[in-house]
């Protein structure tokens, strides 16, 4: 269990949280939310995600690694609410996700790190794809109930009086990324080459990926270790779940299935292909994998417009990751008019690597955004806002203007 110190900190953000939790601004971004991801927004909805505390000028205080990481999310919706004013929703609970494992191809990733920094280059598991697809294991899916039962009475302990513990499933927000999990073990270089060079090869290795992927799907189906999303919890690359569309059926035997919650699948690694042939390798495989879900985020920092004619196929699409390397205008087109929501990474840029915001700036971005999107509904999630010397009013200053700037007409 906390020690005495750490269980201290967490129960006084605890009660803050719930505090929160109960406010009527907390209620209507519920609704908010909720109308927003049905497709009949009413208002742009605005996420800031916060990271590196310490750069916020918010650092952690608990000791205990455990501790820290349900700190960090306790300390976000409070600092949302008290300090950014986005649509972040305080929850009345606490979550606990389970631990589960997947091992892709049920081995181990090779890499070599730098000296400084997370950077790593691959070393190649799959070398020669013709000659390695036949000896390749199948992925390998666990449960570490032990692992699980220790998060929840500890957290359960020192807060469960103040904030019921709700348990949630977080493994699947990026594991549905076909090319990462490739380019993990064969290289960006080697995966480019395969396309060319061996194509029904690398059809093939797409295919068993996709039966992989599908396959602890179905797993986490048997095991029970599914669970609603469709409440305050954070989807795809950004935003929040809220839905009175899922689940689609009425679950008599308490079984969550993959057709009853959000999913995400993204393609990053497949920016440098063209066109036709993410239609031909990669397409495919991320059409069956949305299939699995009952509705459906699409993308993270790939520019979408690219592959749309492709993406615009994947069955409950409801919303599209606009990365910063997109060409917004003809998403705004493609998207007018429709249910599927424009997901909007801004540049962090404007916040990050100055003293001063550049807000006369971020006001001319902001209402290009809304200009090209007039017939759409949006988000704004605001990604790596790390690096903005300790001043939490330039997030702030963010909010305001894409709430006044990127408001509906």
């Amino acid at each position: 269990m906390f020690g005495t110190n750490d269980t201290k900190r967490l129960r006084e953000l605890a009660k803050k949280c719930a505090e929160t939790a109960q406010l009527p601004e907390t209620k209507e971004k519920i609704a908010a939310w909720t109308a927003h991801n049905r497709g009949e927004g009413y208002r742009p909805m605005v996420v800031a995600h916060l990271a590196n505390w310490s750069g916020l000028g918010l650092p952690l205080q608990c000791e205990d690694p455990a501790a820290q990481y349900f700190e960090g999310k306790l300390q976000g919706y409070i600092a949302a609410h008290e300090l950014i004013g986005d649509d972040t929703v305080a929850p009345p609970h606490i979550q606990v996700p389970i631990v589960v494992n997947v091992l892709p191809f049920g081995t181990p990733r090779q890499a070599k790190y730098a000296d400084v920094g997370p950077g790593y280059r691959v070393i190649p598991v799959i070398k020669d794809i013709t000659r390695d697809l036949d000896a390749l294991p199948k992925t390998t899916c666990s449960y570490d109930e032990k692992a699980t039962k220790r998060r929840i009475d500890q957290i359960g302990e020192a807060v469960g009086d103040i904030l019921p513990v709700r348990i949630i499933n977080d493994t699947n927000m990026y594991r549905f990324t076909p090319t990462y999990w490739i380019v993990d073990y064969m290289s960006m270089e080697k995966m480019y080459l395969a396309m060319i060079e061996e194509p029904e090869a690398f059809s093939r290795l797409m295919q068993i990926v996709e039966r992989d992927m599908i396959g602890c799907l179905r797993w986490q189906e048997q095991n029970g270790l599914l669970f609603l999303n469709n409440g305050n919890d954070h989807i795809g690359s950004g935003g929040y779940g809220f839905s009175d569309e899922l689940p689609k059926r009425e679950i008599k035997d308490g079984r969550v299935l993959s057709a009853d919650i959000w999913g995400h699948v993204n393609s990053q690694e497949s920016v440098g292909i063209s066109p036709a042939m993410y239609r031909e390798f990669v397409a495919p495989c991320c059409r069956r994998l949305a299939e699995q879900f009952g509705l459906l985020y699409y993308g993270c920092c790939e520019p979408v417009t690219t592959f749309w004619d492709s993406i615009q196929t994947y069955p409950n699409l409801r919303k599209l990751s606009i990365s910063p390397w997109c060409d917004e205008a003809p998403v705004g087109e493609f998207l007018s008019g429709t249910k599927i929501i424009y997901s909007r990474k801004p540049l962090p840029d404007f916040l990050t690597g100055q003293t001063e915001f550049l807000a006369d700036d971020y006001r001319e971005y902001i209402k290009k955004t809304a200009r090209l999107t007039r017939n759409c509904k949006t988000e704004y999630i605001m990604l790596d806002t790390c690096l903005i010397n300790g001043d939490t009013r330039k997030i702030r200053q963010a909010v305001d203007i894409i709430r006044r700037w990127g408001a509906y007409d």
